[in-house]
């Protein structure tokens, strides 16, 4: 999930909502940052500060997640519970121009390689994430590593996404992508020598990123808003979004899911605990792995490693807790949905 810097309003807020206000300074010579883009992570709440430095925006009483302030040149502040927190001045700090460390072990893959396996681990690979455009992607450094089997991604700026599919412009501050391979060896017969070569080559094994987004609509007619709604809605149907919601109220029958153990229905009463706070709550399974259906129609499965916290939003405060994979594993950028969709 970006970065921008146009005015825009957003109008996404409830009756409870608390107004914040505050400004941004740099942080060594206490002159004003405009510009900067001030919003709540995964969500399409958000602003961006005046030519004084000044914010504010409304805050859902729902929110529960980080207040952002991002701006290309300086180091991304996050703000837990900003109603707590002093924000009439908000020091932020200059990123310095540090070089990277040196890498001995050199990287064998192109960068045009790196960038199919990026984009179709970052945007999906479905239909949908064809519609999904990087706008810096020459901002985006991608390496792969052969002793770590690694192919990571880094940039020193937000990762700005048009989403033509869903009308959204995503700005994705990226902290953490990873792709793991594994080895195998394939032969292949040398004709002109009458002998078998051997030659390493990888499969991924799977995948993890990690980052704060911001939502905005698109600046266009296309697609109109009757397309919008429509597609959000298939979306959310799909979304591990909308998974975590049923998780976490115990609704997941109630909302269609299907939950199969070696391939036989199990009881999902039987099978998940969700204990219910006022903010978060807390989902234990009985066993390690499941499959599930969406619907009876879209498959899926997931890993278990260790107790999930889910906030009143649907976000999975547990960021590893859960390893999926099969359908919902494939949607990625390219089905994100903002965290106060629907709500």
């Amino acid at each position: 999930m970006r970065l921008f810097f146009i005015l825009f309003i957003l109008t996404t807020v409830t009756a409870n909502a608390q107004e914040l206000k505050g400004s941004i300074i740099d942080s060594k010579t206490g002159e004003p940052i405009m510009n900067a883009t001030v919003y709540f992570d995964g969500t399409s709440i958000g602003t961006v500060s005046d030519l004084d430095g000044n914010f504010s925006l409304k805050k859902p009483e729902e929110i529960t997640a980080d207040l952002i302030i991002s701006i290309i040149g300086y180091q991304k502040k996050r703000i837990q519970n900003p109603l707590d927190v002093d924000i009439s001045e908000v020091k932020i700090v200059k990123k310095t121009n540090v070089l990277e460390e040196v890498v001995l072990q050199l990287d064998p893959w192109s960068r045009k390689n790196k960038a199919r396996y990026f984009k179709e681990q970052f945007l999906g690979a479905v239909p949908e994430a064809r519609k999904c455009e990087i706008l810096n992607f020459d901002k985006i450094r991608l390496r792969f590593n052969p002793a770590t089997k690694l192919l990571t991604a880094v940039c020193d700026e937000p990762i700005i996404i048009i989403n033509k599919h869903l009308g959204y412009k995503i700005n994705y501050d990226l902290t953490d992508f990873e792709i793991e391979f594994m080895p195998y060896e394939s032969k292949s017969e040398d004709l002109t020598r009458r002998s078998v070569k051997t030659e390493v080559e990888y499969v991924m094994k799977g995948t993890f990123f990690l980052g704060s987004s911001f939502f905005q609509e698109l600046e266009t007619n296309k697609p109109t808003r009757k397309k919008r709604i429509k597609r959000r809605e298939k979306a959310y149907l799909l979304s591990d979004l909308r998974f975590y919601r049923a998780l976490a109220t115990n609704e997941l029958k109630d909302q269609g899911y299907q939950l199969y153990r070696n391939r036989v229905p199990v009881a999902i009463s039987n099978n998940v605990r969700s204990n219910q706070f006022k903010q978060f709550s807390r989902v234990n399974f009985r066993h390690k792995n499941y499959t599930f259906l969406i619907n009876g129609k879209y498959q899926s499965f997931f890993e278990v490693d260790g107790e999930t916290i889910i906030d009143k939003f649907g976000n999975n405060l547990t960021s590893k807790s859960l390893i999926f994979g099969g359908y919902i594993s494939k949607i990625k950028i390219s089905g994100l949905l903002p965290l106060d969709y629907g709500l």
